[in-house]
């Protein structure tokens, strides 16, 4: 080991869930999911994976980002674009067979070995990838499909000091214990937490005559936000919508939808998202950059905005939208 080795690097490790129970075609499945969503993400953050050294594990990879990557789109923006590319590979899946992973990640000195990584952070991450912590935690959210635990220092030294989007408060501090010491790291479970900024809001009673059945929007349901308004942002706007519905609702909903184009400009994307997952990833962004204003979340719930809005067939005519009952 030369000195020209020696040096503190970012390593990110995965692990897919129940890889020893199925057979040899489901480990090929996941071998090649696992390569997919995480090439896909790393591509969606802007970070080049094809220069990153990575071990391969089978059901995993332990991987050391390109020093060009830098470190807060590793931390941040790839893990949001993980779960993302985890949900729709899983889109059309039975349960049994989704692929969902544990997602490690520490920051510490690590040099080359002849069969692997050589170092205590290596070792470490590995440890946190493994806790049973993160096992449970994946257990008990059968719907999600990502758990990711941070080491005390990428926790201390990034998440918490506000370098990236996220809200320390979201993240459970817990213990790993192995062998050699216990560990501090802090866990998240990104599909419960990229619309759980604030608790969410009922909303107030529906206007009378509004017919709604309660669909409302709140930090905690942005997929079915993101539902609602699609066919909406698809059929070219509202021009004939306030026909069906409330003058608030509409008003509410249009304010909505100006915020999301506003924002989508200042991050220098086109105005309207050209698919129903990149609104919702959109949406995403929104609450983790607080462009949710509390004061518009409470306005679109207290409407109450109502299935026969937004869920019936949208009828396209002259370049306007007329919702069907």
């Amino acid at each position: 080991m030369g000195s020209a080795d020696f040096g503190r690097r970012l390593l990110v490790a995965a692990d897919a869930e129940g890889y020893g129970r199925g057979d040899d075609m489901r480990h090929e499945a996941v071998q090649s999911g696992l390569v997919e969503v995480l090439q896909e993400a790393a591509a969606e953050a802007g970070l080049s994976m094809d220069r990153w050294s990575c071990q391969e594990q089978g059901d995993g990879r332990l991987c050391l980002p390109s020093p060009d990557d830098p470190e807060l789109r590793v931390v941040d923006d790839f893990v949001w674009k993980l779960e993302a590319a985890l949900r729709r590979h899983n889109r059309h899946l039975r349960d049994e067979v989704r692929l969902r992973l544990r997602l490690a990640m520490h920051h510490g000195v690590v040099v080359p070995g002849r069969n692997g990584y050589v170092g205590q952070a290596a070792v470490t991450v590995c440890r946190l990838l493994d806790a049973n912590e993160a096992r449970r935690a994946l257990a008990s959210a059968p719907q999600a499909n990502l758990v990711v635990v941070f080491s005390e220092r990428i926790f201390e030294d990034v998440v918490a000091q506000g370098h990236t989007g996220y809200r320390p408060g979201l993240f459970t501090e817990v213990t790993v214990r192995t062998k050699e010491r216990d560990e501090r790291a802090w866990m998240l479970v990104p599909e419960r937490s990229a619309g759980s900024r604030t608790e969410p809001m009922t909303g107030a009673a529906a206007p009378s005559g509004s017919q709604s059945k309660g669909v409302t929007m709140d930090t905690g349901n942005l997929q079915d936000v993101a539902d609602a308004l699609w066919p909406v942002i698809a059929a070219g706007g509202l021009e004939r919508v306030g026909a069906y519905g409330t003058e608030a609702a509409v008003a509410a909903t249009g304010g909505l939808l100006d915020r999301l184009r506003r924002f989508r400009k200042e991050k220098g994307k086109t105005e309207q998202p050209y698919s129903r997952e990149e609104l919702y990833r959109t949406l995403q962004e929104m609450v983790r950059d607080d462009a949710l204003p509390d004061r518009l979340l409470r306005q679109f719930a207290a409407q109450q905005i109502a299935v026969n809005l937004f869920h019936a067939p949208v009828n396209v005519t002259n370049g306007t939208i007329g919702i069907g009952n």
